[in-house]
């Protein structure tokens, strides 16, 4: 194989990295020094980023479930506070995405909205905080849900 970022033919570690190609293809085949390199490589964890099909963002897997966990606490007062702060039909659409969440992985709703809200914040580089103070300032789950709820 060949690694498509510094096109060597010699490496005999591949590793498939989420960097969006202009078809929109998330694949692409990186030499291990080269992933190393890249910034859709965790270096913490030596392992690929997740990719996400709707911009070139990219986030660790683990780095969402250490996030979750250390937020796990705050669980119970963030789903107050969008309570209190959001509109009734972005509490029903945060909701409804969270009670699907929650079927599909046998996570509770709360721990999907968190891992929602940290898979945004390390996407976008930002903090936990951010992205919450974000959600409470325009009024909408927007930042965090998928298209489509």
């Amino acid at each position: 194989m060949k690694c498509e970022i510094c096109g060597k033919d010699s490496a005999e570690v591949f590793v498939i990295l989420a960097i969006k190609k202009p078809d929109g293809c998330l694949n692409t085949i990186a030499c291990l020094e080269c992933a190393e390199k890249s910034p859709a490589y965790c270096k913490k964890h030596q392992r690929p980023h997740l990719g996400f099909s709707e911009d070139n963002t990219t986030a660790c897997a683990l780095c969402i479930e250490e996030m979750v966990s250390e937020k796990e606490p705050e669980e119970l007062n963030i789903f107050r506070r969008f309570q209190k702060e959001l509109f009734p039909e972005e509490r029903h659409r945060l909701l409804e995405w969270a009670d699907d969440s929650a079927t599909c992985t046998g996570n509770s709703k709360g721990i999907c909205t968190l891992r929602a809200i940290a898979t945004k914040a390390l996407r976008e580089k930002k903090s936990f905080e951010e992205i919450v103070e974000k959600i409470v300032d325009e009024k909408s789950v927007n930042c965090v849900l998928p298209l489509g709820y």
